[in-house]
């Protein structure tokens, strides 16, 4: 519930936003309580603390990428640890960021407040370009391939390469959500603000792809191989990529979700259910 959690002997744990997850099944949490990074050993049944840093100033988002953890904090930059909790590099930011990096490659990416976009080498923290595509970036990046789609709170939408060039970039009604689906013809999807529809661009050229009348309200989209599942609390339900139709409605109330692949993960009260 993102509270305090006794989560094993003298471990609590007080957590404002998803652990970052390193490749070995390591968590790492921001702790809201003392400003510190934590991480965790979750193989263990009594999972124990494997080390804990202060980056300085209070972290604001934290993202795992293979043996890397990289944090961004409210003093304006970005810090890389190693996977014993050494420290690696950290590099400026022109503004706090809100949002999880993302890897593109050798790449993080990294969303700005004052709407930049910029990528950071992963090994050296050197920064590799830098480009402004709109205003107050708060929802979560979304990347699929050598691309990241980002969403500013105009509804600007901007799809750029792993160079930081810009390949296209359109307006969306949006309620601060996006994901992007894999496989054949990837799409990226929107769920409206002011209206009950979502719709569907195409990753490659920003063209529409679809648009769809629906209910739900979107608590939160995870993008799968070929479909993308929305989940408003009540129901999910999981929509073709290629058309934007129904594949399937799975009718439970459910807390959080998050999937991959042709998977997806979701909490319920007392469970998780793994659906294909």
């Amino acid at each position: 519930p993102r509270q305090v959690n006794n989560v094993g002997d003298n471990l609590i744990l007080s957590i404002s936003q998803p652990p970052a997850s390193l490749a070995d099944g390591t968590a790492v949490a921001i702790q809201s309580t003392t400003d510190d990074l934590l991480a965790i050993d979750t193989s263990a049944a009594v999972p124990p603390s494997i080390w804990r840093s202060r980056p300085g100033g209070r972290p604001t988002s934290v993202a795992g990428f293979g043996p890397v953890t990289v944090v961004a904090t409210t003093e304006r930059e970005l810090v890389a640890y190693g996977p014993e909790g050494d420290w690696r590099w950290h590099a400026r930011l022109s503004d706090v960021t809100v949002v999880p990096p993302v890897r593109l490659g050798d790449v993080v990416v990294v969303a700005g407040l004052d709407g930049s976009v910029a990528g950071y080498d992963l090994v050296t923290g050197a920064e590799r370009w830098r480009r402004s595509v709109g205003i107050e970036i708060r929802a979560p990046m979304a990347s699929s391939g050598d691309r990241v789609v980002v969403i500013d709170q105009v509804g600007a939408l901007t799809c750029l390469d792993a160079t930081g060039a810009r390949v296209w970039s359109t307006s969306a009604d949006t309620a601060g959500l996006i994901a992007v689906t894999t496989g054949e013809n990837p799409v990226v999807v929107v769920p409206a603000a002011t209206a009950p529809k979502i719709s569907a661009y195409s990753l490659a050229d920003g063209s529409d792809a679809w648009q769809v009348r629906t209910p739900i309200v979107a608590h939160n989209l995870i993008g799968l191989e070929g479909q993308v599942v929305v989940r408003d609390g009540n129901r999910t339900v999981s929509f073709d990529a290629g058309s934007g139709e129904t594949r399937w409605t799975w009718e439970d109330r459910t807390y959080n979700g998050a999937g991959g692949g042709d998977r997806v993960l979701l909490l319920t009260a007392d469970r998780l259910v793994l659906l294909d």
